[in-house]
């Protein structure tokens, strides 16, 4: 795992526990159980969309923006310290660069990081990019 990824996870864990602890809003996120799961862990490109509750669906990337969204509104509110603030940034960075251009993100996100090394190693071998468990 990238080092900025365990960061990040480890960041917003805590922040989401603290919104928790804090009874900061009883609605965290749009989605609540049951969520099937296997499909919100798929990253890119999603095989379908994430269920939430029978209402409306949602991508794994709109949930995340939704769970930073609220976060935003939670850092806002509180004296947050600077590496909270820091670690808030950079995630927002990531959020957006994620519905931008994700391979801008080569050297940050597991997923994009392992997409080039694989798409490296096809150019490099001349392995056929149409295998499907290669994309």
């Amino acid at each position: 795992m990238s080092e900025v990824a365990t960061y990040l996870q480890g960041r917003h864990h805590a922040l989401l526990l603290d919104m928790i602890e804090t009874a900061f809003s009883r609605r965290t996120t749009a989605c609540s159980l049951p969520c099937r799961p296997s499909v919100i862990s798929v990253t890119i490109p999603p095989p379908g969309d994430g269920q939430t509750q029978g209402r409306r669906t949602i991508t794994p990337l709109q949930l995340q923006t939704e769970y930073l969204e609220h976060a935003t509104r939670y850092v806002q509110t509180i004296d947050a310290d600077p590496v909270t603030r820091m670690s808030s940034a950079r995630w927002t960075r990531v959020i957006e660069t994620l519905h931008g251009d994700p391979m801008d993100l080569h050297r940050e996100v597991d997923w994009v990081i392992k997409k080039r090394i694989i798409e490296s190693f096809m150019r490099s071998t001349g392995f056929p990019g149409g295998i499907p468990r290669c994309r």
